[in-house]
């Protein structure tokens, strides 16, 4: 969603200006890959706040993001099982692509030349697809970057901490800061809230904390956590 501003003149010759937010694939790319889907900024911002207060009052909700994070990691590693029964496939049916070749020459030497060049592409696309299988299982064998349930409670303490008692025009700069994207539903009046967290993320949550030291949550060094409640 990206903000707009459009200026209405009213029966009396009034000049009313309106913030509002619409889809940034419409305002870029046009109807053919999604709807402007508009909402009022008052309305949005009210409903993206409403959101935050919920999720950050939920007792359970550090359960809930770990719970995400598992259940997409999984994921992670089911596309990867996907990926490498699909390349070692590719590699099987290449090498049989060259043995046939093989073949027809051992049997007429006469066609030797005209059969190598296409050997050797396939020679090609076969190391090709081993290095991407090699990839993909040094990518399988990877851990998950797991969190426990009071790491992402502390996390969003700092939040909760750092969004109370801000104007309205602070709270937006500290929105940006960890709000990659939200997505609504106007008919039913719902939220998803889209949020990301790096160490500078929290480094910068920080400065909006006095007293509070500026270094940033100690486990969220070197590691970015992204979720959707």
């Amino acid at each position: 969603m990206i903000a707009s501003n459009t200026t209405n003149t009213l029966k009396d010759g009034t000049r009313k200006r309106t913030r509002y937010y619409s889809c940034q694939a419409f305002r870029s790319k046009g109807s053919t890959v999604c709807h402007a889907n508009s909402i009022r900024a008052d309305t949005a911002e009210s409903l993206v706040a409403e959101k935050l207060n919920q999720v950050l009052s939920d007792p359970n909700v550090g359960q809930k993001v770990v719970q995400q994070m598992e259940k997409r990691w999984a994921g992670q590693q089911r596309m990867i099982g996907d990926l490498m029964t699909n390349k070692q496939r590719d590699i099987t049916e290449l090498a049989k692509k060259k043995q046939r070749l093989q073949t027809t020459i051992d049997e007429e030497p006469s066609v030797k030349a005209d059969l190598e060049p296409r050997i050797h592409q396939l020679t090609v696309e076969q190391v090709h697809a081993e290095r991407d299988l090699h990839e993909l299982r040094e990518r399988s064998r990877g851990k998950s970057k797991g969190l426990l349930v009071d790491n992402v409670d502390q996390l969003l303490r700092l939040v909760a901490g750092v969004i109370s008692g801000h104007d309205t025009k602070t709270l937006k700069h500290i929105y940006q800061l960890f709000i990659e994207s939200v997505t609504f539903d106007r008919q039913k009046k719902l939220v998803w809230v889209h949020m990301r967290f790096d160490s500078d993320v929290i480094a910068s949550l920080n400065e909006y904390r006095e007293g509070t030291s500026k270094s940033g949550v100690p486990f969220f060094r070197g590691r970015t956590v992204a979720f959707v409640l």
